[in-house]
């Protein structure tokens, strides 16, 4: 079953065209690679896909359910570039707070998951304080801990070093043989996930396509 389908959708960006006629659907449990030139809307497809951007014509549906205009994607976890918290908080108390708002992780997961992605849950450390490298595996925490659906990630390697993007791969690794439905996009120019993807999305021009392979994207 098709868990993200998008219908000759047209796409802006700052008033000016972006994408023509994307059609795609992906189906459930399925790890897709988006990948395209800088600049050609790989992150505007993740928005429209999540609500947080309504394309100009088309349709978007999430679990067969039309995606209507001012609503965001049910179930759906979303990291859009480089993630952005409270600076003048710490991990943990950024995570705690958004947490709250959806009422459904305890301390205890969020606590798991820093741990996982190798961030000290009783570090002091004002987010301020963070490297790019920290920043980004905080956000990497956020995407995961909830448990949700659907998770969208753009560039998640932006800041890591070789041995940190060996553990996101193998926490997508547990994370797809524990949650099998769970499906996923991935916006990244890393190469990381071309071993693990199911099927690799190409922006060429305006146009979406289907590449078989990670090699056979040239761009």
């Amino acid at each position: 079953m098709s868990v993200i389908k998008l219908e000759n959708v047209n796409i802006k960006f700052k008033r000016r065209p972006l994408l023509h006629n994307v059609n795609f659907a992906i189906n459930t449990g399925e790890l897709v690679q988006l990948i395209g030139p800088n600049g050609s809307g790989k992150s505007t497809i993740l928005r429209v896909v999540s609500g947080l951007l309504e394309p100009v014509s088309g349709k978007v549906y999430i679990n067969d359910q039309e995606l209507l205009a001012g609503k965001y994607a049910e179930n759906t976890a979303v990291m859009i570039n480089t993630p952005s918290f409270i600076p003048t908080l710490t991990g943990l108390e950024n995570l705690k707070l958004l947490a709250s708002i959806k009422d459904k992780i305890d301390v205890g997961q969020i606590e798991t998951w820093m741990k996982k992605f190798g961030l000290n849950p009783t570090d002091k450390t004002k987010v301020r304080g963070y490297s790019v490298g920290m920043n980004q595996k905080l956000g990497l925490t956020q995407a995961f801990m909830e448990e949700d659906q659907i998770i969208l990630l753009d560039e998640p390697m932006n800041g890591l070093d070789k041995q940190s993007k060996q553990k996101v791969i193998e926490i997508v690794k547990q994370v797809r043989e524990v949650r099998p439905n769970t499906t996923m996009i991935v916006v990244s120019h890393d190469d990381s996930f071309k071993d693990i993807a199911d099927r690799f999305l190409v922006i060429d021009g305006e146009s979406v396509v289907e590449n078989q392979t990670y090699d056979e994207a040239t761009f």
